[in-house]
């Protein structure tokens, strides 16, 4: 019985290997194939989000240069003609070589692989700074290298033309190259944009000559008054916090003809903004509008649009804040009364431009526009953690400014004399004036349980402020075309500075405000904590108002084709810290950037017929 049970028993596992389960070797050899899948997993997955982070850093580069060549697109076709300038075409520049005493991009001959590749280099010498061409590089000042997301990229432009052929056009190469990211064999960081530019000696453009006849003068003109910013970035304890903006009214009119007319405007009112650490934005105000008219028959526009808040359309105000534990940070925006009037024949029911000022009546191109911000803009900090509460704190505030801001841009000929003094047998000019009026400005009081030192409080616009802009005004005028007179701008503002004992004050254009450094601390006890406020002035952000003019010379009345009038508002930098003991409650950068008043016209002559 025995021995019949024990010949089943080997029968039975002879049949049925498969049951005896696994052995060591086995055992291993499964542990290691599942290893070495879960490495290469592993390693696909790494490879894998290093390139999705390439191709974040190549979207960020394409838009970089995109936006290089939108600003180039912008210039006059001279500055195209231009080019770079000659001491800035040297040979230190890899994409730049010499053959035979010629610059010329990238190659000594042409690789169709390359396209541009040795084409000569277009430079002139003496040019004035045009950015981005002059300088021609963003590692050279004034143009300093973009940094997102902690990867610098670096821009270059290149105007080029194949000079063996007598029609060809000039190329305009935008480079962005970068550093960091993805290691070992990646593709080339490089992003390459490239537009050709080409002025026919007829007419200008159908866009703006659509039948047929002959051939008529050109004007463009643009006035410009931007949207102002105070900026107010870093931390605050227990806030999901990481920026927020005051961001001011702006306006803009332009107006462009020849053998069509067109007239374009656009506002928009107040706005804030505020962002936590994901980069989440929220935003409240900022109501926009816009105007459009020309005299083109195949178009369904009118030849007169006027659009206002709070007449054709609600004006917005708004707030957004965080907090958290009785802490809190919050930008509040007002209303504005803001209009734009376009039209191609002002006069009579045509207004423009806007109220109050004087209608013009001449039934040639207009465009105006008007903004009156109504309130304050205003950042508040409130620390009240602990029960022991140093108060609310006003990071920055843009108070309600003295008169409007208006653009204007409009076509002038005989026997008109706004902008220009035109004679009955010439084409006249497009006359563009721009002004602003900012309301004071005011930086970093102390929070509401500190007692003031002496001097800080008082009836002043200034007054319980570290750092103020008191009274900025600018304004800029520009004609291009005939007997125009050379373009103009005017500053005039005083910044008010808390020197640790009184306050100290600088005309918006006095030199001393490059580098302009101040700094205070106060310590109190607020019940029975020791509360500490830091606020210093950094100078790399300090910088004079300054002026923009182009051309300089001749002086009088003459033919221009391209001018420029700029004014260029102070921009200021400060640092606000608050603490208790040891701790930072609160450590934060303010920024003012008022933005850059401009006034910008172009003319040409009409073409000689045949040409």
């Amino acid at each position: 019985m025995t021995l019949n049970r024990s010949l089943f028993v080997r029968i039975h596992a002879r049949l049925h290997d498969d049951e005896r389960g696994f052995g060591l070797v086995e055992t291993v050899i499964a542990v290691g194939v599942i290893f070495a899948s879960l490495v290469t997993l592993a390693f696909s997955a790494t490879v894998g989000f290093g390139y999705q982070d390439l191709a974040r850093q190549r979207q960020a580069a394409t838009g970089l240069a995109n936006q290089v060549m939108e600003e180039i697109r912008g210039l006059a076709y001279t500055k195209i003609q231009s080019g770079l300038l000659s001491t800035d075409v040297t040979t230190d520049d890899p994409n730049i070589v010499s053959c035979s005493g010629t610059y010329r991009f990238l190659s000594c001959t042409a690789d169709a692989s390359e396209p541009g590749s040795g084409e000569a280099i277009v430079s002139s010498p003496g040019l004035s700074t045009t950015t981005p061409l002059v300088p021609h590089r963003s590692s050279t000042a004034p143009n300093a290298n973009p940094v997102l997301d902690g990867i610098t990229y670096r821009w270059s432009t290149y105007v080029t033309r194949d000079t063996s052929v007598t029609t060809a056009p000039y190329r305009v190469t935008v480079l962005v190259t970068w550093a960091g990211g993805l290691k070992g064999t990646v593709p080339n960081k490089l992003v390459r944009v490239q537009s050709l530019f080409w002025s026919p000696t007829g007419c200008r453009s159908l866009a703006t000559h659509p039948f047929a006849a002959p051939c008529q003068p050109f004007f463009y003109g643009t006035s410009i008054m931007p949207q102002s910013s105070v900026s107010i970035s870093g931390d605050v304890d227990q806030l999901d916090f990481a920026s927020g903006e005051l961001l001011g009214s702006k306006v803009s009119s332009s107006v462009q003809q020849e053998q069509i007319q067109q007239a374009q405007g656009a506002w928009q009112g107040a706005e804030v903004v505020l962002a936590d650490e994901d980069g989440n934005e929220t935003r409240a105000g900022g109501t926009v509008g816009s105007t459009n008219a020309d005299s083109d028959p195949a178009t369904s526009t009118t030849t007169y649009e006027r659009y206002r808040c709070p007449n054709e359309v609600a004006c917005a105000s708004g707030s957004v804040s965080v907090s958290s534990n009785d802490n809190s940070i919050s930008f509040s925006a007002p209303t504005a009364t803001t209009e734009s009037d376009s039209t191609t024949a002002a006069g009579g029911a045509n207004v423009c431009p806007p109220p109050t000022a004087t209608a013009e009546t001449d039934g040639l191109l207009c465009g105006g526009g008007r903004v009156l911000r109504g309130g304050v803009l205003s950042s508040t900090l409130t620390i009240a953690n602990g029960g022991f509460a140093p108060g609310a704190v006003t990071l920055a505030q843009m108070g309600v400014p003295s008169s409007a801001s208006t653009v204007l841009a409009h076509r002038n000929a005989f026997p008109n004399t706004t902008g220009c003094s035109p004679l009955s047998t010439t084409d006249g000019c497009v006359a563009l004036s721009a002004s602003r009026t900012v309301g004071t400005v005011n930086l970093g009081s102390l929070p509401a349980g500190f007692v003031a030192p002496a001097g800080w409080s008082g009836a002043s616009a200034w007054n319980g402020y570290f750092l103020s802009i008191v009274d900025y005004t600018d304004s800029v005028t520009a004609s291009a075309g005939t007997e125009s007179p050379l373009p103009t701008a005017t500053q005039s503002g005083t910044i008010y500075y808390w020197n640790g004992a009184a306050y100290s004050s600088l005309s918006v254009t006095d030199a001393l405000v490059n580098g302009l450094t101040a700094s205070t601390t106060l310590t109190q006890e607020i019940g029975g904590q020791s509360y500490s406020v830091v606020m210093s002035t950094v100078a790399a952000g300090s910088a004079a108002a300054s002026t923009s003019l182009t051309p300089t010379s001749p002086a009088g009345n003459s033919t221009r084709t391209d001018v420029v009038a700029q004014s260029i508002p102070p921009s200021l930098q400060m640092t606000y810290t608050l603490s208790r003991g040891g701790n930072v409650l609160a450590d934060l950068t303010i920024t003012v950037n008022l933005g850059t008043l401009e006034a910008r016209g172009t003319y040409a002559a009409a073409p000689a017929q045949g040409t």
